[in-house]
């Protein structure tokens, strides 16, 4: 049974590096201004990739790729 488990986690994790490889083509070539919607946009539209957004997500947390996107502040206006 064990065995099993770990044959099924390192075909996991193999995917998962063939599937960060590409998140981590389009992440250089964007300059890190690409965010988990952004390279989905960009799968899907150059490599006719589908993949979730959640998974991108987990992947660019996996191996510690931020997006360098100025996020919005929320201002004493806008707490009620």
């Amino acid at each position: 049974m064990l065995v099993h488990a770990e044959r099924i986690r390192f075909t996991q994790e193999k995917k998962d590096w063939q599937d960060y490889e590409l998140i981590k083509e389009i992440f250089e070539d964007k300059g890190k201004k690409a965010g988990a919607l952004t390279i989905k946009m960009i799968l899907e539209n150059k490599y006719f990739v589908t993949m979730n957004h959640k998974k991108i997500r987990r992947l660019m947390h996996k191996f510690n790729h931020k997006a360098t996107i100025r996020q919005p502040k929320a201002t004493h206006e806008q707490t009620t």
